[in-house]
């Protein structure tokens, strides 16, 4: 009938099988721009996660904070501060500089907390406030400050 030997199966290229006279593809073998992938999406899981946390947050009513509104500048100062380090952690982990990945991560965490805003303004009971993006950006920019502030002395 026909060969079911593989055809042309090196590194990069498709693997072929020839069945009663029709080539057909099997599947391709794997290369490293094939996994690249893989290793962003390792990279950036926490950071991810984190971002799915602060949805969450946003989706509900409110939060408790007593009533003081210290509690919730002090949240959003926190929560974006992980952020901003958890972003940074991805891309540094990804090559980049520290001198490109320190305002990169500033502005994708500061561009959170503005679709955070917005995502706010469809929940009942929840107002897109300002105030709370200008926290959210200082507290990135804090953490990311003191992570420049460490690498810097570490160079010394």
């Amino acid at each position: 009938m026909g060969d079911y030997g593989a055809l042309g199966s090196g590194p990069g290229q498709e693997s072929r099988v020839r069945s009663l006279g029709e080539d057909r593809v099997l599947a391709t073998t794997p290369r490293a721009g094939d996994r690249r992938w893989l290793s962003r999406l390792i990279s950036f899981t926490p950071a991810m996660l984190w971002m799915a946390v602060i949805f969450w947050l946003s989706s509900r009513r409110s939060l408790p904070t007593g009533g003081v509104d210290a509690v919730s500048v002090l949240g959003h100062f926190t929560v974006y501060a992980v952020l901003a380090i958890l972003l940074y952690g991805g891309l540094h982990r990804e090559g980049l500089p520290v001198r490109r990945a320190l305002p990169l991560a500033l502005a994708l965490a500061t561009l959170y907390g503005v679709t955070d805003e917005v995502h706010q303004s469809f929940v009942p009971g929840r107002d897109p406030d300002p105030l709370d993006l200008l926290v959210d950006a200082t507290g990135a920019g804090v953490a990311l400050t003191l992570i420049a502030l460490r690498k810097g002395a570490r160079s010394r």
